[in-house]
């Protein structure tokens, strides 16, 4: 829950710092810290993480960092918005994407049994 309080949040106004997060969450800073990490494109000692936000430099301040949606987490926070009002949008470019996405999955799903063109072969 406090990733998705993090993620929210971090929608809701893009280029938060951990202090803002801090404040709107009431978690503290390490949990924060924490869960940043987690929802980042690497969690703690390097391993693989969310990569739903990132977190920049701010160019203003270099020991302070800014919070951004990347497009994997646009792209969720999309198809759930989408669940509640069909015509949610975070942009142009996000839409493209996930009709594209719709598109492919459409065009799998009527293509003829055993035809394999464009699937990920299980065996390799």
């Amino acid at each position: 829950m406090q990733q998705a309080d993090i993620l929210l949040s971090v929608a809701m106004r893009p280029g938060l710092t951990m202090a803002d997060l801090t404040k709107m969450t009431g978690l503290s800073h390490a949990s924060v810290s924490r869960n940043i990490a987690a929802l980042s494109e690497y969690h703690r000692l390097g391993k693989p993480g969310l990569n739903l936000i990132e977190a920049v430099t701010d160019p203003r301040e270099t020991r302070r960092r800014l919070i951004y949606l990347t497009t994997k987490g646009k792209e969720l926070l999309t198809k759930m918005a989408r669940q509640i009002e069909g015509t949610f949008s975070m942009g142009a470019d996000i839409d493209a994407r996930l009709d594209i996405e719709r598109m492919h999955e459409e065009a799998m799903a009527a293509a003829p049994e055993g035809n394999t063109r464009g699937k990920i072969n299980p065996k390799k």
